[in-house]
């Protein structure tokens, strides 16, 4: 064969590789295009409007319901102001327990609840409560139709029984991501309370399963189980899911202005000294007393709203609002929806039901992403509520 021969046909084999390997390479990256809008429609937001999101009623007729939990075998939990805990079940609401020490005199009576974040393992449950001489946090075991085994794992919590019988008595509890019970405490309506480090009235407390300061708390001055301080009526806590833009949030509530949300940190000093007495006219957080207080994420200004329960809100169902901070309303009425930038700057509010179902005490997420709700107008008016975008 001679060499023109031989390199005719080397060009021609040159030429089909070549056509070859571009076919494949355009196939590639059109698998690459479709591979990236297939990924473009998957991240795409969900719009979803709450005119369109179900609610159902599953308890009426209660008595000021301050908080509720769905346990992992989605029993539903709640607490109402006068001691009793009971269940939603198929017969309608069954008395679980009645705490006979409780005293619901202002704003006292039987108030947080939560579950253990090692419910699965331990099966405890946790309440916290007003008696005649304290506010104390106690635990019990489920056994799957009641609570045994009552432990008051605190109980030095300063109750008001004298100038404000019952006012500012707090008291929520939650389980952080660290698996350790944070307890929101208020004041108590006595002034020196709050930046008192030995009391823990006014504070963020952060302890075990027993009650015993939880390891790495402050424990340079006063009692260390107090995570963080001058607090004056802390009525929420909430925490996100993966520490971002930050752990979590307490909110609470200001005298005639600014009630608060305020960035859980260690050690933090948030400003509340309402001396001598019960000054109320001093500012929610005196920078000028005590120029390292850390202010809060938001303020209410004029008028206040009353906050009270909260919760971050997940899941894709949600659509927009997927990580969402939702906080219950008292004064106003209604549930406000606060969404934060990456550096935890709110970027955004809306206001949900509001004057629907009167005054909001909580709103808890369970852990199949509904949302449950309670009201708190008295004379046995209020309801448990279900929330589902669907």
């Amino acid at each position: 064969m001679s060499i023109v021969k031989k390199l005719g046909i080397f060009v021609v084999l040159v030429g089909v590789l070549v056509g070859a390997w571009w076919i494949m390479d355009s196939r590639s990256q059109e698998e690459q295009v479709e591979l990236t809008l297939i990924e473009t429609v998957d991240n795409t937001v969900k719009e979803v409007s709450v005119e369109d999101f179900t609610v159902e009623v599953l308890a009426e007729s209660l008595t000021k319901p301050w908080d509720v939990v769905v346990l992992p075998d989605q029993t539903v939990l709640f607490t109402e102001d006068d001691g009793q805990i009971s269940k939603v079940s198929e017969n309608g609401v069954e008395l679980v327990l009645d705490i006979p020490l409780v005293n619901p005199s202002g704003e006292g009576g039987l108030m947080g609840l939560t579950a253990d974040s090692e419910f699965k393992d331990n099966s405890f449950v946790y309440a916290c409560y007003a008696t005649n001489s304290d506010i104390r946090v106690s635990r019990w075991e489920w056994t799957g139709e009641e609570l045994t085994n009552q432990e008051d794992i605190v109980t030095d919590i300063p109750v008001n029984r004298s100038t404000f019988d019952g006012r500012h008595s707090g008291c929520r509890p939650r389980f952080g991501p660290d698996n350790y019970l944070w307890i929101g405490t208020g004041d108590v309506a006595i002034g020196s309370n709050p930046q008192d480090r030995s009391s823990l009235a006014g504070k963020l407390l952060r302890v075990d399963r027993d009650g015993n300061a939880a390891p790495g708390n402050p424990t340079s001055e006063g009692d260390n189980r107090v995570y963080s301080y001058g607090h004056r009526n802390t009525q929420g806590i909430a925490f996100t899911d993966d520490g971002e833009p930050f752990v979590g949030v307490t909110t609470e509530h200001g005298p005639d202005v600014d009630d608060e949300i305020n960035e859980i940190m260690r050690g933090a000093n948030f400003g509340w000294d309402p001396v001598p007495g019960y000054n109320e006219r001093v500012p929610m957080t005196d920078k000028d007393e005590f120029p390292n207080a850390v202010e809060a994420l938001w303020s209410s200004g004029s008028p206040t709203l009353a906050p009270s329960g909260a919760t971050f809100m997940y899941g894709e169902q949600w659509g927009q609002y997927d990580g969402a901070l939702l906080v219950a309303m008292l004064k106003t009425q209604h549930i406000r929806v606060f969404s934060f930038d990456e550096n935890g700057n709110i970027e955004g509010q809306e206001e949900w039901y509001k004057g629907k179902y009167g005054r909001i005490r909580s709103v808890y997420q369970s852990d199949d992403g509904a949302l449950y709700v309670t009201t708190d107008n008295g004379d046995a008016t209020d309801v448990l509520l279900k929330i589902t975008p669907y």
